[in-house]
């Protein structure tokens, strides 16, 4: 019986007691299979659809970075599963996964649920008290924002998409425990995590803070080899703890196509292709992000043919005014830590647009910015003139309640041939409240390509306490948050949330 599905009645295998892991999550759910992960004493794995008569046990196997992993198969769609760790015949009551429908949509609620988070890995800053103490207690207000929605409108999330910077401030394995497994564990408990790598799950790199010094410092390496990977100053280098943590699909495990690496992949959610892109190491040499953009060619080739939506993730945005990070900046000093902004947007955007994709989601600027319905854009803010962001959208845009009831703005857009949204999400765990020091500070949150925030005098006044002059009229929100997405048939519901739970922005894009 081990590693596939069987009768519940054959409940005997179990027999063990229940062993408490130091971490748990769970990896590569599909509609009939799912990893169970950890860290701990625990040897076996069971589960079962009664959570007091578990029937299918699985011997784990162990795995980098002192992981134990038991694969499940041969399960049922869209069917709730309660587990146990240790081989125990009850599973603990908050120990369960549902698999994903094998048909487009969940039957009992009619969309899959995305949860979407951003740079949320600030309380890994466990090195440096003063940044642990600036963003203590952020990712915890972001996630009972998500909390509070949810539990009001009774549908809960189906898979969890993490946008890189994961675990500040080195990505390494204690910044990991710290900054996801402590403050997540509940959802990590019952929906699989499906990450993408940001500059700070690449440890320490050169930076020169003056003409004659050079410090270590997390966040800036250009290196795109992952076992460059350092998380102090003199260590000797070592495989990046992200790429030991997350087992991710490299040989098609979850649908999509093989990418033969875990730095990007794709898998499927009923109807839902969602794409993760490597944009710190491997879009940092030439020949790889080739290779990648190769794959993904082929990759989008496929979904378009089954997927109702393609959803694309990586960290550097194409188009972004955040602070610190330009998406068109020439400035060496950027351009060397955020020139993956440029290269994705030259590179891949044109694939994008010619293969179906409908969402592409980013973090790395602490802020939330999102696109108009985007066509044909490559060079900067700077070619926008007069503001016009008309000449690059195929759907007019419309200001005004698009859900019954909510006040927040938003835009409709009927689905067309090429034409793209793009989100910057990177204040899951920060958000930055100026435009920083590499930034002109009236450009800040001010890239053409983004809609206009009506909210941002209510948030300006939310962090200062007063309206800050000049700062009403901005195309991004400079507040703590996440997304979430809604996806049925025929239509993609998309919405930013703020730590209270109420939503500040929202689009949907619907099927002609």
């Amino acid at each position: 019986m081990a590693g596939c599905g069987g009768s519940d009645s054959q409940n005997t295998v179990c027999t063990g007691t229940e062993q408490a892991p130091k971490r748990l999550f769970l990896q590569q759910l599909t509609e009939n299979s799912v990893i169970i992960k950890w860290r701990g004493d625990a040897t076996i794995a069971c589960i079962g659809t009664d959570i007091s008569k578990l029937g299918i046990r699985v011997e784990a196997v162990a795995t980098e970075g002192d992981h134990k992993e038991a694969k499940f198969t041969g399960l049922k769609p869209d069917t709730a599963y309660y587990y146990s760790l240790g081989g125990a015949l009850t599973a603990p009551t908050s120990q369960f996964f549902k698999t994903a429908p094998a048909s487009a949509y969940p039957v009992d609620d009619g969309n899959v649920r995305i949860w979407v988070l951003g740079d949320s890995g600030t309380a890994g800053y466990i090195e440096n008290t003063s940044d642990k103490t600036k963003y203590s207690g952020i990712a915890e207000a972001v996630r009972q924002g998500m909390q509070n929605f949810t539990n009001a409108d009774k549908q809960k999330i189906d898979l969890l998409l993490m946008l890189g910077d994961n675990a500040y401030n080195n990505g390494s394995d204690i910044n990991y425990q710290a900054g996801l497994f402590d403050i997540y564990k509940s959802e990590l408990k019952n929906v699989a995590l499906w990450p993408t790598i940001g500059n700070h799950e690449m440890g320490l790199g050169s930076f020169a803070t003056s003409a004659t010094t050079v410090i270590q410092t997390g966040g800036v390496s250009t290196s795109p080899d992952p076992k460059t990977y350092k998380d102090t100053a003199n260590a000797s280098t070592s495989l990046m703890p992200y790429l030991n943590i997350f087992s991710l699909p490299k040989a098609v495990e979850a649908g999509g196509i093989p990418s033969g690496t875990k730095q990007y992949y794709s898998f499927n959610y009923g109807k839902v292709h969602i794409v993760s892109l490597d944009s710190q190491l491997t879009a940092r040499d030439t020949v790889q992000r080739g290779i990648m953009k190769d794959w993904l060619v082929k990759d989008l080739q496929a979904a378009t043919t089954t997927a109702d939506w393609i959803v694309v993730i990586f960290h550097h945005p194409p188009y972004s005014k955040g602070a610190n990070h330009d998406s068109d900046s020439d400035g060496l000093t950027v351009s060397s830590i955020d020139k993956p902004q440029i290269d994705m947007r030259n590179d891949f955007v044109p694939v994008f647009q010619n293969y179906g994709v409908d969402l592409v989601l980013n973090g790395h600027s602490h802020s939330y910015e999102r696109s108009y319905y985007l066509k044909n854009l490559y060079a900067g803010a700077g070619s926008v003139t007069n503001g016009n962001s008309t000449e690059f959208i195929a759907n007019a845009h419309t200001f005004g309640p698009l859900f019954s009831g909510r006040t927040a703005h938003g835009e409709e857009y009927t689905e067309t041939d090429g034409n793209v949204v793009y989100a910057v999400a990177g204040n899951g765990g920060k958000a930055d409240s100026d435009a920083g020091s590499m930034r002109v500070a009236g450009e800040w949150l001010n890239h053409m390509a983004h809609v206009l925030q009506p909210f941002w005098q209510f948030v300006s006044t939310q962090i200062s306490g007063t309206s800050k002059s000049g700062q009403n009229h901005k195309n991004g929100l400079a507040v703590p948050g996440s997304m979430l997405i809604d996806a049925n048939k025929n239509r993609l519901d998309v919405r930013f949330l703020n730590t209270k739970g109420e939503t500040l922005d929202q689009f949907a894009i619907k099927k002609k």
